[in-house]
Formats: structure tokens, C-alpha cells, sequence
């Protein structure tokens, strides 16, 4: 019997134990909560039975607070079960058994023994709470108990206790409470050593296991050290991207990377013991040059660079000394770095830098032309105008015609030259327009510039490919035209009288252009070509050809030296490139410029009106030189205008204030003051439909191009002549 009894205990027990391991860590806290929910679930057993045998005995207040004890227990244990809250779950039990234990004092049982439950109370209390609280607590209960005596001793209605009674019990409850703080005390004390020395020895253990699990690390790494060390040293030594051998005094190689073996294209085993010079050069003695040569002599590093014609690599040879413990030299490792793209990137980059320094000499040197151009094109003006109106006045027979005439003649071939001088400067005033290159450069080979210019050279065939499907530019056609005319005519003269030429154009992708040609962006180029059979160009000359004045020609006998400058600021103004091939077969000669996207083609600025005469029309000149002011004021006098004329911008604003004009003819670049654009700008403030000529031998093309924006109708470049000057007059007023 005794034997199931502890059976099942056992099994309760460990039920209990299991059931709060689920949520309590700490082992004291484990047994509190078991020992809480035993104490838990033998109250709900006692209370039940309690309360049954209430009801039997007739105390039914005594029943149902016994039930009611139970049925809080039983919430206590639920939620105990869900929540896991041990620290309140102890105090809500604590006080339920101080109130059922206050009560059953109070109203003594069913047989007035219920007291001998609170001996029980400070056992329970001192175990939950421990000493701090369960002293207090306990002691509460034992003054709540003391009240309840005195009450009872001194109420005539009451007389549940008597006074030895109240003798007795208040001290034998005092001793309980005394000596349950006193176990609690010391069992707190013990279980606190027993911790401490638990936790100091399993901190001694742990140490000792961990000194000796790293005893144990430390000697395995001992044992694996050298092998570990030879691993990472060969992958190390395999890794590196510049190639190593190793060498011994003998020249011989001893050992190799796979950088090296790679360079090579071959194995391991057929370079070890090889002679280090008869794999890098193919010879069978060290190269003068050689640096492990030298560190064999004096024992010291040495570096050098070198080309390996044998394998075609430029290299960075470092020779580094090996030592024994005595410091005698064992052999050396030689790290050869291939330095052949950074060869090649230094190359490419002075080719670079070069190019730039031609640019920038270019800029320069137009820059001064320009500034030349402008002041020779005023000067120029007189030489040009001034003779074409004096012929006005003479009759046919007049002697002064011939001289008038030359004059005439010598100052436009001068203005030529000018305008030359304004291409290099890329200045030019000049309105560009879409133009079909197929067409301007058939209207070349129509002119007479080039039939003169097959008649000087009869031998030489020009012959004609035109294949470009999208030919349409936008371009100056004066530019393009001169650019084929200087090309074809240096052609002509490389040939000589016997010779062959080729004018051709097509169309090319800019991502499928060569990649010699790395200026280029993507997008569609015309490409146009000029290409001779004659004997080519020098290489000493081929990087100045585009140099102004820069000519192997009779200087005045076959041009100025100014012919491929303007080809080349032509192209560049254009945003293309030009790329020149020689050799002793011939030139070649290639216009990438850039395709426009409009399909349609401008009209040529050449066409002329009928009746270039006015109509009494008010037209007012603006212009800074006095001179320029005269020729322009009697052209137009002659051509049946009424003129008016002032010296500056400020001038003009003021003038049309007061007298409007039907047209404004200004000069684009004036001294301190207002400009053209700055004058026409104010001007149009006053008269938004006001009409105008830009009239310039200079200036820059965004400015013009802003002043035909606003509403500037026509462009004149000076030196002019009367019929241009009238031409594009009555082309603005008729609008």
C-alpha cells in the first residue's frame, strides 16, 4: 500500500515538474512553482471535500467559501497553466490562504479547531515569498489574528475563544513564525552557498575546460602550421597576377607561379631547370641588360624595363636576392610585371596630348587671323565699293575704266583671301542651311574654277562616286564648295600630269566606323573622300598639312598655304572629322560630317531678283566707320532709297524713336557701345515687326544667329558689292 501511495505521488510529481518546466528556467523557481501548484491543487482536493462535509454538517457559509476558495484556486491554476506568471500566481495564492485561513480563525470550523490551519500558513508563506516577505506577511496575519482575539475576548456577542486561549496561541503561532523565518533564513543562506560554490566551481571547470580546449587548439594548429603555411604560401604565391620564377646562381629556374606558365602557354614541368634567359629572350646567354647578372655581382635588387622581343611584352623586371641564415645568396625571385598596355595607354596618351597641342596652335593661330580678317575686311571695303561706283559715273571710252576695273577686281580677289583668313578663324559670319553635298559638289566640277583647273593639268582623270543615300548636311555651301576645290586642286597638283582621282561619298554608323577613328561619336555620317594616285606626303610634313601657311608650294605661284586649314576649320565647324592616310601609293583624304535630319534642301543664296531698284523705301545704316557709312549710303542712294545713317547703337535707338525706318541695315561688331544684336534687340522693343540686315566681316555665328531669331531678315558679308548689297536689300523688304 505504502508503495502505491509513493508511486503515485512520483507520477504526480513529475507531471507537476514537467507541467512548469515549460515556462520557468531558474531550478529554485521551479520548485517553488511545483511546490505552488501542488499546494494548489491539494487545496482545491481539501476544499471540495471541506466544503461537502460543510453542507452535511449544516455550515453553509463555511461550504460556500470553501467552494469559492476552490474555484479561485482552480482560476489560479488555469491561469498559471496559460500565462506562466509565477510571481503573481504566488501572491494571488498567498492571499486566497490568508483570507480563507482569517476566515476559518474567525469563525472557528465546524467544531471551532479551524485554528490549527494558520500553524500552517507561515511554513507556506516563508517557502513562496521567502524570509523579507514572508515575515511580513505572516506577521500581518498574526496581528489580523490578535485583533480577532481581543474582539472576540471583549464582545458579549462573541465568545468563540477564551483568554488562556488567546495565552497560548498567540505565542505558539509567535514560534511558529519564528522559527519558520529562522529555517528560511538558513535555508536561503545555504541554498545562496550552495549557488555561489556551484556557480564559483562551474566557473573553475569552465576555465579549466576552455585552458585545456585551448591547449589542445594550440597544438593542433601546431601540428597543421606547416602544412596550412605551405597551402597559403602556394596559393599566395599562384595568385599574384605579375609572373615569378626562382631562380638558383646557375640561371637555372627553380620555381614558377601560374602567371608565369600562362604567359608562356606551357606546363610547369617543362620550365622548371630551364635557363631563364633561353625562356624570356631564345638566346643562349644572358642579355647585356640583364638584372640578375648584376645582383650575382654586387649581391643588391635591381629592377629594369625591357622589351621581350621573343615573346612581343614590354616588362618590369625586379631581381631580389635569396639568403640563407649566414646571408650567402642561394639564387634570387625575379617578378617580371607586364607592362604592355600601360605602354600602349602611354602611347596613346601622348598621341592625345598631341593632338590637343594642334588644336590649341590652331585656335591660336586663328584667333589672330580673325582678328586680321576683321580689320582688313573694313580697309578692304573702299578698295571694292569706292571703284564699282566711280564706274557708274564714267562713260564706256573713259581711260580711268581699266584701272577702275583692276582695282576692282584686285580688292575681291583680296576680299578671297580674307575670307580664307575668317575660315581658319571659324568666325565667319556665314547662315547655314541643309544642303545635299552630292549637289554642291557636282556644282564644283561645273564651275569654272575647275575647268580651269583641268585645263592647267589635262592629264589627270577625276572620276565621280557618289553612292551616299542620306547626303543631306547642314553647311555653308561656300565652305563645302571651297573644301572640295582645295582638296581636288592638291590632288591635281600631287598627281602632276599624269595621275588618277577619285571623289566619292557614302554613308557610314558611327558604331561601325573603325576603331582608329575613336573622335567619332554614334550617328550617321556622309562620308567624303578625295583620293589621288601621286607620289603621298612626307611623314616629317604629315602633322603640319592643316597648319596655316604651312606649304611645300611656291609661295603667291600655287596658293597661300591656307587651303587645308580651311578644309580642316571647315570640318571642325561642321562638328565632323578629317583622317589623312599616305603613303608612297597616294593620298586619301576623309570628310566625316555629320548627316542632317531635315530631308528638305536649302535654296541657294545666289539667286538673284529681278528688279533690284527701290522704291523710296527709308533705310537707316549703322555702322561704326565712316567709310563703311558712305559706301553703303550712296549704293543705296543709286539703288533709289532714302537714307539715313548714325555711328552707333545708342544713336539708332534714339533716331527710330522719333523717325521710323522700313529698314535697318547693321554692322554687327561696333566699338564701345552697343553691338548689332544689342542694337536690334532695343529696336525691336519699340517696332517688333522692324526689318534689318545683319551687315559683318566678323563676328561670332551665335550672335547672328540671335539676331535672325528676333526677326533679322538678311546677312551681307563685307567687303560687298553693290548688287549684293541691293540683292539682299530687296530681298528683306519683300520678305
Amino acid at each position: 500500500m505504502g508503495y502505491k501511495i509513493s508511486h503515485w505521488y512520483s507520477i504526480i510529481a513529475s507531471l507537476q515538474q514537467n507541467f512548469c518546466a515549460r515556462f520557468i528556467d531558474d531550478e529554485h523557481q521551479l520548485r517553488k512553482a511545483s511546490l505552488l501548484c501542488g499546494i494548489i491543487l491539494i487545496g482545491i482536493l481539501f476544499l471540495l471535500l471541506l466544503g461537502i462535509l460543510a453542507f452535511i454538517q449544516g455550515g453553509l457559509l463555511l461550504g460556500t467559501l470553501d467552494f469559492s476558495a476552490a474555484c479561485l484556486l482552480i482560476a489560479l491554476f488555469v491561469f498559471l497553466q496559460r500565462k506562466g506568471d509565477i510571481e503573481f500566481c504566488t501572491k494571488a495564492g498567498i492571499f486566497i490562504m490568508f483570507c480563507l485561513y482569517l476566515y476559518l480563525f474567525i469563525s472557528g470550523g465546524i467544531d471551532g479547531n479551524a485554528f490549527l490551519w494558520s500553524y500552517t500558513f507561515p511554513l507556506f508563506t516563508f517557502f513562496l515569498l521567502g524570509s523579507r516577505d514572508g515575515i511580513l506577511i505572516s506577521l500581518t496575519y498574526l496581528s489580523f489574528c490578535f485583533a480577532v482575539l481581543l474582539l472576540d475576548l471583549n464582545s458579549v456577542f462573541i465568545n468563540l475563544y477564551d483568554k488562556n486561549f488567546a495565552l497560548r496561541f498567540v505565542p505558539s503561532l509567535g514560534v511558529v513564525i519564528l522559527f519558520s523565518f529562522i529555517y528560511e533564513r538558513f535555508r536561503e543562506g545555504y541554498e545562496k552557498a550552495m549557488i555561489n560554490s556551484q556557480n564559483s566551481l562551474e566557473k573553475k571547470v569552465k576555465e579549466r575546460t576552455e585552458d585545456l580546449r585551448q591547449k589542445i587548439i594550440e597544438k593542433e594548429k601546431a601540428q597543421v602550421a606547416a602544412i596550412r603555411a605551405k597551402q597559403e604560401w602556394e596559393r599566395t604565391f599562384d595568385a599574384v597576377p605579375d609572373s615569378i620564377i626562382i631562380l638558383d646562381n646557375n640561371y637555372r629556374i627553380l620555381r614558377t607561379n601560374k602567371a608565369m606558365v600562362q604567359l608562356l602557354k606551357t606546363q610547369v614541368n617543362e620550365l622548371v631547370s630551364q635557363k631563364c634567359y633561353k625562356i624570356m629572350h631564345g638566346t643562349d646567354e644572358p642579355p647585356p641588360f640583364c638584372p640578375y647578372s648584376k645582383l650575382l655581382k654586387d649581391h643588391q635588387p635591381h629592377s629594369i624595363e625591357y622589351f621581350a622581343e621573343h615573346l612581343g611584352r614590354h616588362f618590369l623586371s625586379t631581381v631580389s636576392p635569396l639568403h640563407d641564415d649566414q646571408g650567402i645568396v642561394l639564387g634570387a625571385v625575379n617578378v617580371l610585371r607586364d607592362i604592355t598596355a600601360h605602354k600602349k595607354a602611354e602611347q596613346e596618351k601622348k598621341i592625345v596630348k598631341e593632338k590637343l597641342r594642334k588644336s590649341e596652335k590652331m585656335e591660336a593661330i586663328g584667333l589672330m587671323a580673325g582678328g586680321v580678317a576683321h580689320d582688313l575686311n573694313n580697309i578692304l571695303s573702299g578698295i571694292v565699293s569706292y571703284p564699282e561706283l566711280m564706274l557708274l559715273g564714267l562713260p564706256p571710252s573713259s581711260e580711268l575704266r581699266g584701272p577702275l576695273e583692276t582695282i576692282h577686281e584686285s580688292g575681291k580677289r583680296a576680299a578671297s583671301v580674307v575670307a580664307d583668313l575668317l575660315t581658319v578663324a571659324r568666325g565667319v559670319a556665314s547662315k547655314k542651311g541643309s544642303h545635299d553635298a552630292n549637289v554642291l559638289l557636282r556644282e564644283y566640277l561645273d564651275s569654272p574654277e575647275y575647268k580651269e583647273l583641268t585645263s592647267l593639268y589635262p592629264g589627270v582623270v577625276c572620276v565621280e562616286k557618289l553612292d551616299a543615300e542620306y547626303p543631306i548636311i547642314v553647311c555653308s555651301p561656300m565652305h563645302i564648295k571651297k573644301t572640295i576645290m582645295n582638296l581636288i586642286t592638291n590632288a591635281a597638283e600631287a598627281v602632276g600630269n599624269d595621275g588618277r582621282i577619285l571623289v566619292s561619298t557614302c554613308n557610314q554608323q558611327g558604331n561601325e566606323i573603325e576603331k582608329s577613328k575613336v573622335d567619332l561619336d554614334h550617328g550617321n555620317y556622309l562620308v567624303l573622300t578625295v583620293e589621288d594616285n601621286g607620289p603621298g606626303i612626307a611623314d616629317k610634313d604629315l602633322d603640319h598639312i592643316f597648319e596655316p601657311f604651312y606649304t611645300k608650294k611656291i609661295m603667291g605661284q600655287s596658293g597661300t598655304g591656307l587651303g587645308l586649314a580651311i578644309v580642316w576649320n571647315a570640318v571642325q565647324d561642321l562638328n565632323g572629322r578629317i583622317f589623312v592616310e599616305s603613303s608612297a601609293e597616294g593620298t586619301s583624304f576623309q570628310l566625316f560630317i555629320p548627316v542632317s535630319e531635315e530631308e528638305s534642301v536649302g535654296q541657294d543664296d545666289n539667286s538673284k531678283a529681278e528688279n533690284l531698284n527701290g522704291n523710296n523705301e527709308r533705310i537707316l545704316v549703322v555702322d561704326d566707320e565712316p567709310q563703311l557709312i558712305d559706301i553703303a549710303s550712296q549704293i543705296l542712294r543709286v539703288c533709289g532709297y532714302r537714307v539715313d545713317s548714325v555711328c552707333s547703337g545708342e544713336l539708332a535707338i534714339e533716331f527710330v524713336k522719333n523717325n521710323p525706318v522700313d529698314l535697318m541695315v547693321l554692322d554687327m561688331v561696333m566699338g564701345p557701345g552697343l553691338n548689332g544684336l544689342q542694337t536690334y534687340r532695343e529696336v525691336v522693343t519699340l517696332y517688333p515687326k522692324q526689318k534689318a540686315i545683319i551687315a559683318s566681316g566678323y563676328s561670332q555665328n551665335n550672335d547672328v544667329e540671335a539676331a535672325f531669331k528676333l526677326g533679322a531678315g538678311g546677312f551681307i558679308k563685307k567687303p560687298y558689292t553693290m548688287n549684293e548689297l541691293s540683292q539682299v536689300v530687296k530681298e528683306t523688304l519683300n520678305g
